[in-house]
């Protein structure tokens, strides 16, 4: 039953960040974590939602989604993640090339 809660809190919190409620979303992971503090994608979304409130900078967030997704290499979403976040900071360039580094993995 903890899983299920977990990860409807985690669907809350993504669903928040997507809409950049970005506060919100930080007490939503923050349950979340606190159910399954292993959770590489909640980690990442914390990461990412610590990143925007200026909590830690966007370089420290990427060091640890890309330490996330080594652990994890069988989940790219995490990579995907660390993409997403480089492009909201504006290195484009980056982010497109490490997408594309994804896509040529997965086909």
């Amino acid at each position: 039953m903890a899983d299920t809660a977990s990860t409807s809190k985690l669907d809350q919190a993504t669903w928040l960040a997507r809409r950049q409620r970005w506060r919100k979303a930080g007490r939503v992971i923050a349950l979340s974590l606190s159910d399954q503090p292993d959770d590489p994608r909640a980690l990442a979304l914390s990461a990412t939602i610590d990143a925007e409130l200026k909590r830690i900078t966007t370089d420290d967030a990427l060091a640890i989604i890309d330490d996330l997704a080594a652990r994890n290499p069988d989940n790219p979403r995490l990579r995907v993640v660390a993409c997403s976040l480089l492009a909201k900071a504006g290195r484009l360039d980056e982010a497109i090339s490490r997408l594309r580094s994804i896509t040529s993995e997965i086909q």
